[in-house]
């Protein structure tokens, strides 16, 4: 994974930014988890509910500055640590477990149940540390389970004794009320759920999201979503060098849109702060995440964004630590610190940051690559080999997998073995110049000279300035071998 951010010095910046995390407003903050609702219905479109109360209630309430809640994101790792799949959420030992990995102090629990479409939803609060049920609210009844989501984020706010403003109660409701159209929900919640798995094809999550926006254009939620999917994609492209700039073309015209249906949309603006951050746009990328923190002062990935942006960023840079702060199982921020560590020579120091995005994700195809990088450099090469394998069986789509397995078995002589890897990966990519190249080095090698200048030209033409430089000789007669 290729190093994303420029490094040039601004020590202005940094002393701003020192201002701006520790002489904000500060809050006596609890972490609150909202767990998964256990819907009493066998219907698929209804079970999707209780996903999406979850989700919903946890972005809804993410502009209150006296919470900082857990998102979709920490609590499927964690999930993965307790054993659910008998249980579910209805095992109180079980969730009180969930709660202390979580780290967090109030877990939200609740049932939602239909009839003649009529929802009756259960909501009740419990203390982590004690395990006591602390409070449980009268039955919140409706016939649009839009409302009634409206309604329990602002029990939730009640029940914590605090008071907010009318600017705060609006910016829930465009949370709870952002579609009123149950399909279109439906797709949208189908969209997160796949969008939550980092490191995979994206274009599911996209259709998911486009399914939804057809069915109710001005579904803002929606577009925001759809931008952050379409950023992330297109970063994920970027670090392997496959084309990319018209995925992230379309997700900052999407952030656009969201904004100008609603420009108090926090999910937008982190949106469009990734995007300036691909194009090293880094002004433009500092002022969307502040924004974006703004609207919503505890979420993590603003603060990585940010961080992201800042043009003299650090490993010890206080974003990064509020980041991880705020989001423990934020998986770019231990990949980037990695990135970091890898470019400064300290392999080890970058291994142990892939590692922990293996125990968030242990089917982060990307940590096993990036730890085969650091294997590579440091000459540990059967090491290396396995791990890029295993990157190659879990993403067989990355074109930079096959180029540097392919790398390591050239300078071992298996120069069959990286052709075959160099061509697999032009199957993917056919522009991948750096494939050509590298076919062109083996045939050399292998003194099949007629054929290595063809791949040299293929490559010369995509860019590579080596291979031209190669056939220049060639045709001067020189001795390339």
């Amino acid at each position: 994974m290729n190093k994303f951010l420029l490094k040039i010095k601004d020590t202005l910046f940094i002393i701003v930014i020192f201002l701006f995390i520790f002489i904000s407003p500060s809050y006596a903050s609890k972490r609150i988890a909202v767990l998964p609702f256990e819907v009493l219905d066998n219907d698929p479109k209804i079970k999707q509910f209780g996903i999406g109360t979850m989700d919903t209630l946890t972005n809804a309430l993410g502009n209150i500055p006296e919470f900082i809640m857990i998102d979709r994101g920490q609590l499927n790792a964690v999930m993965k640590e307790v054993a659910f799949q008998n249980s579910g959420f209805t095992d109180s030992k079980t969730t009180i477990k969930l709660g202390r990995l979580l780290n967090a102090e109030i877990l939200v629990l609740g049932t939602i149940q239909v009839e003649d479409k009529n929802y009756r939803v259960n909501v009740h609060f419990t203390d982590v540390e004690s395990g006591v049920i602390i409070k449980s609210l009268s039955p919140v009844t409706g016939t649009s389970i839009f409302n009634i989501q409206d309604q329990l984020a602002l029990e939730i706010v009640k029940q914590q004794n605090i008071q907010i403003t009318s600017n705060q109660k609006e910016l829930i409701s465009d949370i709870t009320n952002a579609t009123d159209n149950i399909t279109a929900y439906d797709y949208y919640t189908k969209g997160r759920n796949s969008y939550l798995i980092f490191d995979k094809d994206f274009s599911q999550s996209v259709k998911f999201f486009d399914q939804a926006l057809a069915i109710d254009p001005n579904y803002t939620l929606a577009l925001a979503s759809k931008a952050e999917t379409l950023s992330l994609w297109a970063y994920q492209l970027q670090q392997s060098d496959q084309p990319y700039k018209d995925i992230l073309q379309k997700a900052e015209i999407t952030a656009n849109q969201a904004l100008q249906q609603n420009n108090n949309l926090a999910q937008a603006y982190r949106a469009l702060s990734s995007v300036y951050n691909i194009k090293h746009n880094f002004e433009e990328g500092r002022n969307s995440a502040k924004k974006a923190i703004d609207l919503s002062p505890n979420d993590g990935e603003s603060y990585f964004w940010l961080w992201a942006n800042t043009l003299d960023h650090s490993i010890d840079d206080p974003l990064i630590k509020k980041t991880l702060q705020l989001n423990p199982f934020f998986i770019l921020a231990y990949l980037t610190l990695g990135d970091e560590y890898n470019a400064k020579g300290e392999n080890d120091e970058a291994i142990k940051q892939y590692q922990k995005v293996l125990t968030i994700n242990p089917d982060s195809a990307i940590a096993y690559y990036n730890i085969g990088v650091c294997y590579n450099a440091q000459g540990k090469y059967d090491q290396a080999i396995e791990l890029y394998k295993k990157a190659i069986l879990l993403n067989p789509n990355d074109i930079a997998y096959y180029d540097n397995l392919g790398i390591i078995y050239y300078y071992r002589e298996e120069l069959d073995e990286a052709i075959k890897l160099y061509q697999k990966a032009i199957s993917i990519n056919p522009n991948n110049y750096m494939a050509y190249y590298l076919i062109g080095l083996a045939y050399k090698k292998q003194g099949k000279y007629e054929q290595a200048i063809i791949q040299f030209k293929n490559a010369c033409k995509l860019g590579s300035s080596d291979s031209c430089e190669i056939l220049k000789k060639s045709y001067a007669g020189q001795n390339t071998q």
